[in-house]
């Protein structure tokens, strides 16, 4: 059988043939007449490889005008992965994504690593693909994973040629550009195949080697782990967040006020409690009960809660009676009583409200409308749109989109005891328990974007401000988003990046790195009570005392003395 890079040009040179795809495929088959069983290999080559064409198309198309790109692509891709049934089957199919990046002169294909465009239902659901996969599913594990490559990949090169040619597809080409076209393995190999132009598809024959990633020894998927990703939910957008008002609560004789990063005092101390400002109001507390004061300290919801307030969060805060705007309104009021705050949807929010009698949640909007409900598993955050439950029977994690649809479900990860495979998305990663295979990161395709090379994910392996935390033979080290060790296994404890440092403990005492792993601040202080720095200060413990420092490591407070 010709080697994998011989019938990757193949593919290339049928790709720029007209014909059907019947034909294209008849000829890809041909090498394979001594490597494949005679059994599967009869049954590929009677497949109906023209069926789908217009389904497959039509499908790409609906997607694509549902939610067209906000710039025009650079580069499109298609690519081809392996999701999981609910049956726990694994399928082969592909996807459409694109990447608004645009370099003339990438033969590469190297804009492939920052896709951006992932419309909602943009995968093929092909059944042709499904075939030839559960066709190859019976044969030696080095020539299914050949056979897998190369024929899969040649259909999806022979389909997309067709489907390119869909007016739809083609006024991406209005200003005159030809935006080069990919398709490839998740993880694997990647072919440039032609050009998306005003007239249609345009096949070539690139004159490099096709580029190679770096391939996870066979796991690039979720679903190889049993996963199920029912769709590709889009790129998260942030919301846009108010300035943080730069001010600090400290405690003078009992009586709390806020200074500012100088250190001045903003606000006399004169209140029982106070909370950190969000949305330009702070909770405090005066006469036994709270309200809200302004960064003037004046009182713009007078006192008159028994119980503490929550922070605002696009305008709303939770209060012992449901939820209030900034004038003090009761907007929400709860229904049951034990409700529990979830983080906002984008500009809305999303509230979970559970009796204490009724095993079953309720998700709210801002208005306190339902959005969707009867889910009985325990909700484990909101974070980057999606809505994370653990379902312990039969054992799963769900994430599901802001509309209660399931975008993904994994399995557990079982060592001698139940484990959460997946945690909640952080900057487009969630960390994995891999099993045997270790731990890494996936994205929200559920491609597995990297493995650890030692250790374990562990507390604080969130991504923050492009760094994760790692633990390997008792020590937290840092990666970054490809996997890199860029901060060696060396601490006791770490805390999240935080305005440009993380906290981190050498033999009982807190200090602060830069993202390097320079330690920035020297290991001297006994606690640090604000998992870092919150704005321009952290409040940790020195000697006994409370203290605010600043990314210098200068003290620009002295609080009481302090006991744990």
């Amino acid at each position: 059988m010709a080697s994998p890079l011989v019938l990757y040009r193949l593919i290339q040179q049928l790709i720029s043939q007209d014909g059907p795809v019947s034909a294209q495929m008849a000829k890809l088959l041909v090498h394979y007449n001594q490597a494949l069983p005679a059994t599967q290999l009869a049954v590929l080559q009677a497949l109906d490889y023209d069926s789908e064409l217009s389904i497959v198309s039509g499908r790409l198309q609906t997607a694509v005008a549902a939610s067209p790109p906000t710039k025009t692509p650079g580069g499109i891709y298609f690519g081809l992965f392996l999701p999981g049934r609910p049956d726990g089957s694994i399928v082969a199919d592909f996807y459409l994504a694109a990447t608004d990046e645009h370099d003339p002169a990438d033969a590469e294909c190297n804009w492939v690593a920052s896709l951006d465009y992932f419309p909602p239902d943009g995968q093929a659901c092909s059944q042709v693909l499904e075939r030839i996969y559960q066709l190859l599913s019976g044969v030696s594990e080095g020539d299914r994973n050949a056979a897998e490559d190369v024929l899969c990949l040649g259909y999806t090169g022979f389909v997309v040629a067709h489907v390119l040619n869909a007016p739809d597809l083609r006024a991406w080409c209005s200003d005159g550009r030809a935006i080069p076209v990919a398709i490839g393995w998740d993880s694997g190999d990647v072919l440039r195949i032609g050009e998306l132009t005003a007239n249609g598809f345009r096949a070539h024959e690139p004159a490099k080697k096709p580029k190679r990633k770096a391939r996870s020894s066979g796991l690039d998927h979720i679903s190889k782990l049993g996963a199920v990703v029912h769709f590709v939910p889009p790129p998260y957008e942030p919301p846009s967040a108010p300035p943080q008002v730069e001010l600090y609560p400290v405690s003078v004789n009992g009586w709390f006020g806020f200074i500012n990063p100088r250190g001045e005092l903003a606000i006399e101390p004169r209140f029982a409690d106070v909370s950190d400002f969000s949305e330009d109001l702070a909770g405090v507390k005066h006469d036994g009960v709270w309200g809200f004061i302004n960064p003037a300290g004046v009182k713009v919801i007078e006192p008159r809660y028994n119980m503490k307030c929550g922070r605002f969060h696009c305008g709303l805060a939770a209060v012992e009676d449901g939820f209030i705007n900034k004038k003090g309104d009761l907007v929400i009021p709860w229904k049951h009583r034990y409700p529990e705050l979830v983080q906002p949807f984008r500009c809305e929010r999303i509230f979970l409200d559970n009796p204490c009698s009724d095993p079953e949640w309720v998700c709210l909007d801002e208005r306190g409308a339902t959005i969707f409900s009867g889910f009985s598993a325990t909700p484990r955050g909101y974070n980057e749109g999606l809505l994370k439950l653990v379902l312990y029977d039969p054992g799963r994690t769900v994430f599901l989109d802001r509309m209660g649809r399931t975008a993904m479900s994994l399995p557990f990860y079982q060592r001698g005891r139940g484990f959460d495979l997946a945690r909640n998305f952080s900057e487009g990663l969630a960390a994995l328990h891999l099993g045997k295979h270790g731990c890494g990161y996936m994205d929200r395709t559920g491609r597995i974007m990297f493995r650890l090379k030692r250790g374990e994910v562990g507390p604080n392996c969130d991504f923050s401000e492009n760094r994760a935390a790692f633990w390997f033979d008792g020590k937290f080290g840092f990666v970054d988003r490809e996997g890199n060790e860029v901060v060696e296994p060396q601490f006791e404890t770490v805390e999240p990046f935080s305005n440009g440092l993380a906290c981190v403990g050498v033999g009982g005492k807190y200090g602060f790195i830069n993202p390097a792993g320079t330690m920035q601040i020297p290991c001297r202080f006994d606690f640090n009570l604000s998992s870092g720095f919150q704005g321009a200060l952290a409040h940790v413990v020195e000697e006994q005392r409370e203290k605010l420092i600043n990314q210098t490591g200068e003290t620009i407070w002295h609080g009481p003395p302090w006991s744990p």
